[in-house]
């Protein structure tokens, strides 16, 4: 997950507004669809 994660932070992806949305889904095991 930490590797997709990653990939999408290059890709600018995640939104400034919703990090710490990022970070419950991150805590909550919640994975991005490849």
């Amino acid at each position: 997950m930490i590797l997709t994660w990653l990939q999408l932070l290059e890709l600018g992806w995640t939104f400034p507004c919703m990090i710490l949305t990022w970070l419950q889904l991150l805590e909550l095991g919640w994975t991005f669809p490849d």
